[in-house]
């Protein structure tokens, strides 16, 4: 299991989320609980990765995997009966916390491939202000092997950012210059951070806040990224044009809640 919610997230943590749309929460996955994802991962890659999603140029270079918490026990123990949902409930103030979907993200040593800003509602068949992502670094993450960098307070703009796609390109500008691109026309304040992470290092924000990744130019190490998704209070559904197809869920009634046998609530404060 996680460490105790108690050591985990304090009134500067909940500050930081709120002002800011991301906060970083050190050493919140304890040893046993990273090796035993470490493993689902690699396993999850040698079988299914591959046929998920494959963005880089080549199959090797970014790939993933999406709701392993379906078919995995670990990814399923650390998504329902861990401490994130607790903590999220707490970073959002929220009564209720549901499963969304999990998300593993991995670039290999020597990737080229830059992850575009973006923010993740747009893409997503959601509606509302309560939507969290919690990124569990699996191994160290520094900026040469692929930092997550965020827009401070952007979660605040209602502004859907995407780019024009997320597949594999060359045009060698730099985070700074997609960023401006994306914004022009805007007053918004922008104040970029760049988030280096220690394997077991929790990284949670907003679904709406702006954020972007660089390559792994290491060579060494793989940076193995797992996010769990979760909502919470008056999050309704939203099949718009445009969102992920595979997210879709004919059983739900668009504007009404999300709460489904796909999207279980797995969480209430105060055992309600």
């Amino acid at each position: 299991m996680l460490n105790t919610f108690s050591e985990l997230v304090t009134e500067g943590d909940r500050r930081a989320y709120s002002d800011d749309g991301v906060v970083l929460i050190k050493q919140a996955v304890n040893p046993e609980d990273l090796e035993g994802l470490r493993a689902a991962v690699d396993a999850e890659l040698n079988e299914r990765a591959r046929k998920q999603f494959s963005f880089g140029k080549d199959e090797s270079t970014f790939r993933g995997s999406q709701d392993m918490w379906r078919t995995d026990a670990t990814f399923n123990r650390v998504c329902t009966q861990s401490d994130l949902a607790r903590m999220s409930a707490e970073l959002m103030d929220s009564k209720k916390i549901n499963m969304f979907f999990d998300h593993l993200f991995v670039k290999d040593p020597g990737s080229s491939y830059v992850t575009s800003w973006h923010n993740d509602v747009p893409y997503w068949p959601v509606k509302g202000e309560k939507i969290i992502s919690l990124w569990l670094a699996l191994d160290d993450v520094t900026l040469e092997s692929g930092a997550l960098i965020f827009c401070l307070g952007s979660h605040k703009w209602n502004f859907a950012f995407q780019p024009r796609t997320f597949a594999y390109t060359e045009d060698g500008n730099t985070p700074e210059q997609e960023l401006k691109a994306g914004l022009e026309g805007t007053n918004y304040p922008v104040e970029t951070r760049a988030f280096p992470m220690n394997a077991g290092d929790v990284l949670a924000f907003d679904a709406m806040a702006i954020h972007c990744a660089g390559p792994n130019t290491v060579k060494d190490r793989k940076r193995r990224g797992y996010a769990v998704r979760y909502t919470g209070d008056h999050v309704s559904y939203d099949p718009r044009p445009g969102v992920h197809k595979m997210m879709l869920e004919p059983s739900l009634v668009p504007g009404g809640p999300i709460d489904s046998q796909r999207y279980p609530v797995i969480y209430r404060r105060g055992g309600e």
